[in-house]
């Protein structure tokens, strides 16, 4: 008698169990989304500055191998412990052309870069790390740490400075920074006279 009186209950609703069931499950949901996100987030940083460095490495490199090649003139002057420099004169165009002046300008000094600067004239010896009248072609530059790499990044011959060897590395900001090596040798006739007219 006691059943008939009482209405029957709908289950029109959550109970408090299962509404803790549900929220706790979405807890976990969330904390696993999130930590998945936050890995892609920082992986995406990481190959970004990856990148930068290596676009950075690849455009110093591409500069000194296409002036060096076509240079007339080489000269490599280390400056102090932290910044060097590298000269060359290349061919001017037409038949009465100048010679054109190219100097790279390395530098370790306040996070590293490297800067490039053209003219027809002698280009004076830069100085501090961010020198004015420069256009940077990268930042980061540290001098390799490979076991038995050279205590300077650029190397000229001793005799007749056909050829410069660099190494140096970029860094990326987090992990290994990378390594930029080679030597290359310029294609045109140099002299010993022809050595002084960018220098």
């Amino acid at each position: 008698m006691i059943a008939r009186l009482m209405p029957k209950r709908e289950a029109a609703g959550f109970t408090l169990i299962e509404l803790l069931i549900y929220v706790s499950l979405m807890v976990v949901v969330v904390t696993l989304v999130g930590a998945i996100l936050i890995t892609a987030l920082t992986g995406q940083k990481d190959i970004t500055a990856s990148s930068s460095g290596s676009t950075g490495g690849q455009l110093v490199t591409q500069n000194i191998n296409n002036n060096v090649r076509s240079a007339t003139a080489i000269h490599v002057t280390p400056i102090s412990s932290t910044r060097e420099l590298l000269q060359v004169s290349t061919p001017g165009r037409g038949a009465t052309a100048s010679p054109t002046c190219v100097a790279l300008y390395f530098t370790t000094d306040d996070g590293g870069a490297v800067f490039t600067m053209s003219s027809s004239t002698t280009i004076a010896t830069p100085t501090g790390s961010n020198p004015s009248g420069w256009t940077k072609l990268a930042e980061g530059l540290v001098k390799s740490s490979r076991p038995g790499a050279p205590s300077t990044m650029l190397t000229a011959n001793a005799t007749m400075t056909t050829s410069v060897s660099y190494e140096f590395a970029i860094s990326n900001g987090s992990g290994k920074p990378q390594l930029f090596a080679s030597t290359v040798t310029s294609r045109q006739n140099i002299t010993a006279s022809g050595s002084a007219s960018c220098a």
